[in-house]
């Protein structure tokens, strides 16, 4: 009864994306194929609400409450009141309630599954529709195509929200702990793939929790991140893929960090080298009057008190770059054994 009742429910999600979807312009028979599909979902939650009244007799008064609607109520927006919904207002048998905690939590493993094939897809496209889509007609037929899949993430996260409210709801009734671990409250936010947030900057990118969350056995026991499947190589690709583009750009900033410290090394040795030029041309002039050599004497003093005020200023400014460098150095301290590059400070 009650995966039934989670199947419809599932029904009934898709019906919905899909009549808000025809719009104000759709056919005649886009319409039609709406209202049977309607009809059908209407005469199964019919039939499952009879079966629902045997193991949970108290949805007949939550019904009865409601009350008769001037306007019919449709299939897809039909309150089923699945246990987790009805025990806010009914008492429910506890084997009920387990049923659907285990169904749940089923439901959402698989459908983070699902959501994390169809952003794996969804990157795909995004990469191959820069790299090769070229022209108006091809670049529409691809923005179509992308839109499909966005409708599949979309459809994907709302139906995982809906296993994570149950569980929320369940998980104190039936005393179960642990769960949030692996588990947790999805956000706009966290709804991304592999593919680079270029809003913020590269040293700050976070993976999203969905990744780094274990499958799901049918027994009910946790798949460890070590076993490869199918799906879990892919992911395991994405994860390498993504580990050697964050070395590659560590490599250049350590880079940045050496050149960083010889070009401040040599700032400070020209300012000092061009001080004592300045004191050379001090009195270089001796073809000249007593009135103008003092003048020449004194500009030349005081360009190299300048050039040394302007060392002094950037020895002051830098004091603590060299810490931050080996300290930059001693992190950057790579002993990979399948991989020839090695940072020493």
């Amino acid at each position: 009864m009650v995966a039934a009742g989670i199947d419809l429910e599932d029904q009934q999600h898709r019906l919905h994306a899909d009549a808000v979807a025809l719009g104000q312009h759709a056919t005649d028979l886009q319409r039609a194929k709406i209202q049977e599909r309607r009809n059908s979902l209407q005469r199964q939650i019919e039939a499952w609400t009879e079966i629902q009244q045997l193991y949970i007799p108290g949805v007949v008064v939550l019904r009865a409450r409601a009350g008769p609607s001037d306007s019919p109520v449709l299939a897809e927006d039909f309150p089923l009141w699945l246990p987790s919904a009805a025990v806010l207002k009914i008492s429910v048998n506890p084997r009920i309630l387990e049923h659907e905690w285990e169904l749940r939590y089923g439901q959402a493993h698989e459908t983070l599954d699902c959501l994390r094939r169809h952003l794996r897809l969804r990157t795909h496209m995004y990469k191959y529709k820069d790299r090769f889509i070229r022209g108006q007609q091809e670049n529409t037929r691809a923005r179509t195509t992308i839109a499909g899949v966005e409708q599949w993430v979309a459809s994907d996260a709302n139906r995982y929200r809906k296993a994570y409210d149950a569980l929320d709801t369940l998980a104190p009734l039936l005393l179960k702990t642990g769960w949030r671990m692996m588990l947790r409250l999805l956000r706009p936010e966290d709804i991304r793939g592999f593919e680079e947030d270029r809003t913020i900057s590269r040293d700050r990118i976070q993976l999203s929790w969905i990744w780094k969350t274990p499958q799901a056995e049918p027994s009910g026991t946790v798949r460890s991140g070590e076993e490869t499947s199918e799906e879990r190589e892919d992911t395991q690709e994405a994860l390498r893929i993504k580990w050697c583009k964050a070395r590659a750009r560590a490599a250049r900033w350590w880079e940045e960090c050496q050149l960083l410290d010889e070009e401040m090394r040599r700032v400070l040795a020209f300012h000092k080298w061009q001080a004592s030029w300045w004191k050379e041309q001090a009195h270089r002039h001796e073809d000249v009057s007593s009135e103008l050599a003092e003048g020449l004497e004194a500009y030349a003093e005081r360009q190299a008190e300048l050039r040394l005020a302007m060392r002094d200023r950037c020895c002051t400014a830098w004091a603590n770059v060299p810490d931050y460098i080996r300290a930059a150095n001693a992190a950057m301290q790579i002993d990979d054994a399948d991989s020839e590059m090695t940072f020493v400070a």
